[in-house]
């Protein structure tokens, strides 16, 4: 076995072996590894889809379309 060894309910084996094994990219599970989650939580959580959003994105999300300027002219908008 190559790479670290990773055991979940009782079986061990590599990360990208347990990836394909749940259909997830190997990446995302790195990444909430990485991120603080344990094996099964990183393996079945769902997918959010280009990016993983946690709490500060949401947040940080919901700030800039708070802020963002209001459209006054549709016309310059192409919106016609």
């Amino acid at each position: 076995m190559r790479g670290k060894p990773y055991t979940l309910a009782g079986r061990t084996q590599c990360l990208k072996h347990w990836a394909l094994e749940f259909n997830i990219a190997y990446a995302t599970v790195r990444e909430r590894l990485n991120a603080g989650h344990d094996l099964h939580t990183a393996l079945t959580a769902p997918i959010l889809g280009n990016c993983e959003l946690d709490h500060t994105s949401i947040i940080a999300v919901w700030r800039r379309w708070i802020t963002a300027p209001l459209v006054t002219d549709i016309s310059e908008n192409n919106l016609t």
